[in-house]
């Protein structure tokens, strides 16, 4: 499983698409500053909110379009059939190349990460960087339980469909909580909202506990000066465990999928 994740890892630190999301992710980070000269607000805050949209958004694309290609270039090019006559159970080489993208996309995220905090000390000579890190880690997580519903679905479905229904996925998961509030809104009491934000809150992951950008703008964020004020740490991690839960579930799933999986000759 190790090698298969190391394998992965060198693949795709090759893969010329890579190198071209990071490239456009660094002029991002650069983009954001050239766009707070136009902002009436806090320039450091602006930098800070769309840095750390870019690096979840380029995640997002790099998990989509790169690492939906993962197993399907396996299948295409039979190469699955060498692996697979190996006394290597299935999934070991489900979780290898699970263990590999998860490797590429934290090195591609600390990437970022590091253009976007040089960039935001050089504006603001401040570094808040233990809230700032911990925002990019829980859209690490995010990203993780992304990539195991796409995994899971290219187990079974072609490759524009695993992408679609997990970019449905994703975008729901923002809505869970959303949805839930609404339901249980004083001025709206809708037994179908109610049974669609249960459903939905069972079955989709809820992204929105893992969006610390909003927890961010808290009126003295980011340079923590508001007195009185304690960051949930505490709540933080049980929603970082509870994203670890979820994506092992899933992975579970998608191993035992492609357990089951037939390939033609």
């Amino acid at each position: 499983m190790f090698n298969i994740a190391l394998n992965t890892f060198r693949e795709l630190v090759r893969n010329k698409i890579l190198y071209g999301i990071v490239l456009f992710a660094v002029g991002f980070v650069g983009l954001s500053v050239v766009l707070s000269t136009l902002s009436l607000g806090d320039t450091a805050r602006f930098v800070r909110d769309l840095g750390l949209a870019g690096v979840e958004i380029f995640g997002l694309v790099m998990t989509l379009f790169v690492g939906s290609q993962l197993l399907f270039k396996e299948v295409d090019g039979k190469t699955v059939y060498l692996i697979l006559t190996k006394p290597l159970p299935r999934s070991a080489f489900v979780l290898g190349k699970f263990l590999g993208f998860a490797m590429t996309l934290a090195v591609v995220m600390g990437l970022q990460a590091a253009a976007f905090l040089g960039t935001l000390w050089w504006i603001s000579g401040q570094l808040p960087a233990d809230l700032v890190l911990l925002a990019i880690v829980a859209a690490y997580a995010k990203l993780l339980v992304t990539f195991a519903i796409l995994l899971a679905f290219s187990t079974f479905t072609g490759s524009f469909v695993a992408i679609l229904v997990t970019m449905l996925v994703y975008f729901a998961a923002h809505g869970v909580a959303g949805i839930i509030d609404l339901a249980t809104a004083a001025r709206t009491q809708s037994d179908g909202l109610k049974w669609l934000g249960t459903v939905l809150y069972g079955v989709l992951p809820n992204f929105e506990a893992l969006n610390l950008k909003s927890g961010l703008d808290v009126p003295g964020f980011p340079w923590n000066s508001v007195l009185g004020f304690t960051f949930p740490y505490a709540l933080v991690a049980a929603n970082l465990l509870y994203a670890g839960a979820y994506g092992s579930l899933v992975l579970a799933a998608a191993c035992w999928s492609f357990s089951r999986k037939t390939f033609d000759n």
